[in-house]
């Protein structure tokens, strides 16, 4: 559980874009990342617009709080080689930006449940989260697209937001044998509790855990199988694989 725990964390993160990056040391670092090179696992933080006005530091080197950072941003998933295609560090980032939020909302869903209606069954609250979000992303993406073809622009997707928020309520109240309202409290709380749980689980995690060792295991769980960092332990990386093998 710690572990799905922490690897969550890094997607419900405060996304200030005024804060500034720092290094582990404390020390600020001007500008933003441009760039990430992924051969020499090093960030590019630009100034200004101006090339070459701007500083390299090793991803390594940046806090623990600004690798995580890092995960979620597009400079990060650029920085693959064309060849191979999907290299492993690709796929496992990949998973990692696809489970990670899965999880956390199927939580914020099932404590959502037992608040309003007063019913435990996990297995209930995962057939309610599944099948209401992909119900409300087809139909979300249905009006979407007629508001391309049709051009419709934002009034007609805001109309088809409220139909799919109407017949997601509908599909929640009927899966927890509730009313309609109450269905849509439902979806509409656990929004608001996977963003209070997973951020207080951040700054717990903090604090009750030794920070070697939070560190560590980002670093070998999560940094280096996506190529964010080398390999901190590779001779256990080599034994594993050659296990496997």
């Amino acid at each position: 559980m710690r572990i799905w725990l922490l690897i969550i964390l890094a997607f419900i993160l405060n996304t200030e874009s005024v804060q500034a990056w720092t290094t582990v040391s404390g020390e600020s670092i001007e500008g933003k990342p441009a760039v990430f090179l992924y051969d020499d696992k090093t960030v590019w933080f630009a100034r200004s617009q101006t090339q070459g006005d701007g500083e390299f530091v090793s991803a390594k080197n940046l806090s623990l709080r600004d690798r995580q950072r890092l995960l979620i941003s597009p400079v990060l998933y650029k920085s693959f080689p064309e060849e191979p295609a999907w290299p492993r560090e690709k796929r496992n980032l990949l998973l990692l930006w696809i489970f990670s939020p899965v999880v956390a909302l199927y939580l914020g869903f099932w404590i959502a449940g037992i608040i309003v209606t007063r019913k435990l069954n996990p297995v209930r609250a995962l057939f309610g989260f599944l099948g209401g979000w992909i119900l409300g992303i087809i139909m979300f993406s249905i009006y979407l697209y007629f508001s391309a073809r049709l051009g419709g622009g934002a009034g007609l997707v805001l109309f088809g937001s409220g139909v799919a928020l109407v017949l997601l309520s509908f599909y929640i109240s009927a899966v927890y044998h509730c009313d309609i309202f109450k269905g849509l409290l439902i979806f509409i709380l656990q929004l608001f509790i996977t963003v209070s749980l997973t951020s207080t689980t951040l700054i717990a995690s903090e604090s009750l855990f030794d920070k070697h060792e939070v560190e560590r295991f980002w670093n070998e769980k999560v940094f280096a199988p996506v190529g964010l960092i080398e390999n901190p332990n590779p001779f256990q990386t080599l034994k594993s694989d050659s296990s496997e093998a």
